[in-house]
């Protein structure tokens, strides 16, 4: 669920506690609304350069560990308690605190399990503010030393447009089971450059059989989940009307829409994927970079995870690969940072603007240069046949395709006009001319649907059409001996002739068998396949329940919840530390294991933190084992391994971590 889906859903109690937050009400006095407070580059970096180093490694932990997918508390604390230095009683208080800062959200589950989670548009920047990325371009004078291994690809927003395009010309329809007819599925995939086995070996789509290819079925799931296709009665259809990115921004910022979902979609899926996929996105476009840079200390999911990436945003079009001598480089060939992390300045030059957005000429040829927007294709591909898709593309108005845009209601002056406003140019007078033939031509002629009233000889034709009730229910005389009947007045008709005694025979239907398209459904009619009820996730790739599905979670723990019977504790031994009996020392040891909570230790003149984990008693008494906290150099997490018995523990306290969860806390 993202951060906008997030806060709509938020309760009136968590809502006013985020209101009130310090650090939120400062931008909130700026102007700025709840969702931007809470969100983007800006709200990320005031949030890190305020939060201690425990709240930044929990953060940055969690994300490296669960990316956008939803956790449990027991589940975050056992996994980011071996993988960092944090107790788990750090983790506890840690994530309380993110839930009051109005970075973690929570829900519950209908049984009352609760789940915890960051909004998916903003993993990628908690990432990138905690985590940028360290890597460094070839030097300029190095990058003609990059070979090119990857093919030239269309951008993924091109791919996408020729494949919706076609849905909506032709359809998408479903059988009654939900099926897709072979036939149009096979037609969309070998129109794509983008091949389904590319899309299979990132396994980006999950596991399991697919009924359409795997590009297609992407291309699918992209146009539901951005909007751009429609579930309906018959199957899927595409939408006619574009907003947003989609309308008149410049292709590249429909690319970086796409590239936004993709990450999100399914990078998310897998953590190493999604972090692997977010740290590629801190670096510059058009520069090369060696591979074995792009990630900071990597592990071997996430060395795995980057090379499945870079195949699949090459395949996509938006990425170059190539070597350097024995070494894979890369380089972007879009704008790859998120959208609150970009600058004002393009990425690759100046932007065109809406006038010149493509070239119309004298012979109705239309040549579209890389920079016009995604919309102004979308209608191109309406009233004009597409001749080459490519880093220029070529289309041609044709007296089919003015046919096409007559029959979706455009007139010549509707294309004209629009012609002439995205070219920034006057129409050539000939090619003015033959648009004004073209649509002049259409709708001289009309094919209606109509009954067939046949009578068996002239005298009786006339004496029908003299009759007043009769005449109303008829089009018009053919011929001396045939009528053409209003559809809706078949009934009326019968009942008419009846009374002036003349009873039409009936003629045999023909069977079911003969009527039947080729796919066995009646013509005229669309397979019924409405959504499976309780379906929870937008796109052609079912999910599993979304976040949306369970309710809002406003229960922040409170320090009771955190450490149970903290208030039963004498306050001394949180406090300070103290020499205390042998069995009050084990009680101290036994209510640390307990909270998951670390202790200050002395031993001789050293004092040291120390987590306890388990204890034993022997025959002299007792002993605990745990581990120091703290890496020395060299160190490995097994040499932080301790054993001390009861006789060893001078003096001790319990550590609790500060500002445990409920009280104020100021990020400013």
């Amino acid at each position: 669920m993202n951060l906008s889906e997030t806060l709509s859903r938020l309760p009136e109690k968590l809502r006013a506690k985020l209101l009130a937050h310090p650090a939120i009400q400062a931008r909130l006095k700026e102007g700025e609304p709840l969702e931007s407070a809470v969100g983007g580059a800006e709200w990320a970096r005031r949030w890190a350069a305020a939060a201690d180093a425990a709240s930044q490694a929990l953060l940055e932990g969690l994300i490296r560990t669960f990316a956008g997918l939803p956790f449990g508390e027991e589940a975050a604390e056992a996994r980011l308690a071996r993988a960092t230095d944090l107790t788990g009683a750090e983790i506890r208080v840690g994530l309380a605190r993110l839930r009051r800062d109005g970075i973690l959200f929570a829900v519950r589950k209908a049984w009352g399990n609760r789940l915890l989670y960051v909004p998916t548009d903003m993993v990628g920047v908690w990432q990138l503010t905690l985590c940028p990325p360290t890597a460094e371009p070839l030097p300029e004078e190095r990058e003609g030393a990059v070979e090119v291994r990857s093919p030239a690809r269309l951008p993924l927003s091109l791919e996408l447009l020729q494949v919706w395009a076609d849905i909506r010309r032709r359809g998408f329809p479903l059988t009654a089971k939900g099926a897709p007819h072979k036939a149009h599925v096979q037609k969309l995939a070998s129109g794509m450059r983008l091949t389904a086995e590319e899309i299979a070996d990132s396994g980006i789509l999950g596991e399991g059989g697919q009924p359409v290819p795997a590009n297609v079925a992407l291309a699918l799931d992209i146009g539901l989940c951005a909007g751009r296709l429609v579930r309906d009665s018959g199957g899927i259809a595409a939408k006619d009307e574009l907003d947003g990115v989609w309308a008149d921004k410049p292709l590249c910022d429909a690319d970086a829409a796409l590239l936004d979902l993709a990450t999100a979609r399914y990078g998310g899926q897998e953590a190493g994927l999604h972090w692997a996929a977010t740290a590629l996105r801190g670096l510059k476009p058009g520069r090369w970079y060696l591979k074995r840079e792009a990630l900071r200390e990597p592990g071997a999911e996430e060395r795995e995870a980057l090379g499945k990436w870079l195949k699949l945003m090459a395949s996509f079009g938006w990425m170059e690969l190539g070597m350097y001598g024995d070494e894979t480089a890369f380089r972007w060939r879009i704008d790859p940072a998120p959208q609150s992390f970009r600058s004002d300045e393009p990425a690759f030059g100046p932007i065109a603007s809406e006038g010149g957005a493509f070239f119309v000429q004298p012979d109705l040829e239309v040549i579209v240069p890389p920079e016009t927007s995604f919309g102004a294709r979308w209608k191109l591909e309406r009233i004009a046949d597409r001749m080459a898709c490519d880093v220029v593309s070529i289309y041609r108005l044709t007296r089919a395709s003015c046919v096409r845009a007559g029959e979706a209601g455009f007139g010549f002056a509707d294309v004209a006009a629009w012609l002439e406003r995205a070219s920034g140019m006057p129409l050539a007078e000939p090619a003015r001319r033959t648009l004004e033939d073209w649509f002049g031509r259409i709708g001289k002629l009309s094919i209606s649907d109509a009954k067939l009233l046949r009578v068996e000889n002239e005298e009786l034709a006339d004496r029908i059409a003299r009759d007043a009730q009769a005449e109303g229910l008829l089009l018009e005389r053919l011929g001396s001996r045939a009528f053409a009947v209003k559809p809706d007045g078949v009934k009326e008709l019968t009942r008419r002739l009846n009374e002036l005694g003349y009873p039409p025979a009936v003629e045999t239907a023909p069977s079911p068998s003969a009527a039947s398209s080729p796919n066995g459904s009646a013509p005229g009619k669309r397979s019924k396949n409405p959504p499976a009820p309780g379906t929870t996730d937008p796109g052609w790739i079912r999910r599993g329940p979304a976040l949306s599905l369970y309710e809002p979670d406003e229960s922040i723990p409170g320090r009771e919840d955190l450490f149970p019977g903290l208030d039963a504790v004498p306050a001394a031994w949180v406090q300070r530390p103290g020499r205390y009996h042998v069995s009050t020392r084990r009680e101290l040891v036994e209510r640390a294991i307990a909270w998951r909570t670390g202790l200050k230790v002395k031993q001789g003149d050293r004092w040291f933190a120390f987590v306890p984990e388990t204890l034993t008693s022997d025959e002299g008494g007792w002993k605990v084992a745990g581990r120091r906290r703290g890496f020395e150099d060299g160190e490995t997490a097994a040499d932080r391994a301790l054993e001390l018995s009861a006789d060893n523990l001078d003096e001790l306290m319990i550590e609790l971590p500060l500002e445990p969860a409920g009280a104020s806390r100021t990020n400013r």
